[in-house]
């Protein structure tokens, strides 16, 4: 592939862009969601807000959240009581900055709402992977859903509790748009005496709120990957079917891709599944784009590099 450089400064010739290098699939982080109006510009993690919560955490607090996690004979279990705390107190700040302190069930209804482009790109895609948790590509795909008769499947099937290897079947046996959660999502719940995952709808008729995620007593948690070191989430993902499963599809997937909003400065395990593809890699900077080269060329990759101007691009 030519090593030319491309400059995209807005939607309309991201969607140009795309449908001349005939893009079918896309491999999404974080960047995507910063280029979304209602979340990039005015997202600002406070980090000091959920350090308080645990440096002001009881004994009796403490001891709830440990009860049902905690096994004498393997204190490393306390460890994992307080991990899901801490994803708690993440998402609490995350959803409270996101919402805007509104009811979550309304925050992506369309009443009174300006239509972005988010719908233009997923017209374009057949297949989305993605190592987002956040609230953005989630939402975008069930208003396009709504409004397309149910096109992208991610292998769940309703509000239900299924097995890991019924989303799988699923997933293998429908011939439609498909999303992988990568690393998994705020809104894929696991139910940790059953092993059961399903995916959180958020509909008008749904019962989900963002209390339902985190039910303590009945060990009812997020389903995703929240560590930081690459070898640790490869580690993770070896030990879940699904994980494993939506890294296979990855690997095996043919169609040209495009990489948005991706640095893998903390996902070098993704990096060996591209492989072979068709890539089109979109960078901010010109340092950017020379990391992801040299962490491309060392693995043998080839790819066309896309530069995104740093204006919003899904107004």
């Amino acid at each position: 592939m030519l090593n030319r450089i491309f400059v995209i400064n807005n939607n309309e010739e991201l969607i140009s862009y795309i449908k001349a290098k005939r893009i079918k699939s896309a491999l999404i982080g974080n960047g995507f969601s910063l280029s979304h109006p209602e979340y990039g510009e005015q997202f600002e993690f406070k980090i000091d807000k959920i350090l308080k919560k645990l440096n002001n955490l009881t004994k009796d607090e403490l001891n709830k959240i440990l009860k049902n996690e905690y096994e004498p004979k393997c204190p490393e279990t306390g460890l994992k009581g307080l991990r899901y705390y801490y994803i708690k107190c993440v998402l609490e700040e995350y959803i409270e900055i996101f919402s805007k302190g509104k009811n979550f069930h309304g925050v992506y209804s369309d009443k009174n709402k300006k239509k972005y482009h988010c719908q233009n790109f997923l017209k374009k895609i057949d297949a989305i992977f993605t190592t987002n948790y956040d609230p953005l590509i989630y939402f975008e795909i069930l208003k396009y859903n709504k409004s397309k008769a149910g096109n992208f499947i991610d292998g769940f099937n309703g509000i239900d509790f299924i097995t890991q290897e019924n989303i799988l079947k699923q997933l293998d046996n429908k011939e439609q748009k498909k999303i992988y959660y990568l690393h998994g999502s705020w809104f894929i719940q696991v139910d940790y005496d059953s092993k059961k995952l399903r995916k959180c709808s958020f509909s008008k008729d749904s019962s989900d709120t963002i209390e339902s995620l985190f039910n303590w007593g009945n060990k009812k948690l997020p389903y995703l990957i929240f560590e930081e070191k690459s070898k640790t989430k490869a580690s993770l993902i070896k030990k879940s079917e699904y994980f494993k499963k939506c890294f296979e599809c990855l690997e095996k997937n043919r169609n040209p891709m495009l990489v948005f909003g991706l640095s893998f400065k903390m996902d070098d395990h993704i990096v060996p599944k591209l492989k072979g593809k068709e890539l089109y890699i979109t960078y901010l900077e010109d340092s950017d784009k020379k990391a992801l080269e040299e962490k491309f060329k060392k693995n043998d990759i080839d790819a066309e590099y896309v530069k995104i101007n740093k204006n919003i691009i899904w107004t």
